[in-house]
């Protein structure tokens, strides 16, 4: 999958793609800019505060930008040995981060954030392998480490 280009050949605003898939509206996504402070609240935020978007469709559109597959779940995909044994439950946590599988010298790992360089730095430094991030939402991330650490996740 590439990358959600603009004509201009520049990549596409979040809210570009949101707008270009039909997930809200021009006016929508301007009331949101409005009501964003970079500082304070993002445009995402904005737009699920306002109840125009849905973290999901955040998530989704962010993959079309980035080009990044998107895991509503990890089944078939997540291989419990290798998720437990390369990054401690702490770690995963505190990067909000997950291995899913890894396949020779690199590591498809699930997060909320693909573009958290610091993150997939020190994964990729932890593991000594080069990292392949996929996106999920942290819903299902927390209860996927909560589930390959052995943790009653409560409902």
């Amino acid at each position: 999958m590439k990358d959600a280009m603009a004509p201009s050949g520049k990549r596409q605003s979040l809210g570009e793609v949101l707008v270009s898939i039909g997930a809200i509206t021009v006016a929508q996504l301007n009331e949101a800019a409005r009501k964003s402070d970079p500082s304070q609240l993002t445009l995402g935020s904005a737009l699920i505060e306002l109840r125009y978007a849905t973290e999901e469709k955040l998530l989704k559109a962010m993959c079309i930008r980035l080009g990044a597959p998107y895991f509503a779940t990890f089944d078939g995909f997540l291989d419990q040995e290798v998720a437990s044994r390369l990054l401690p439950e702490r770690t995963a946590r505190r990067l909000l981060v997950l291995p899913l599988f890894r396949l020779e010298d690199s590591l498809t790992l699930a997060m909320v954030n693909p573009t958290d360089k610091h993150a997939i730095e020190e994964v990729s430094r932890l593991t000594e392998l080069k990292v392949r991030p996929v996106v999920t939402s942290i819903e299902n991330l927390l209860q996927s480490i909560a589930k390959v650490h052995g943790r009653r996740i409560d409902q």
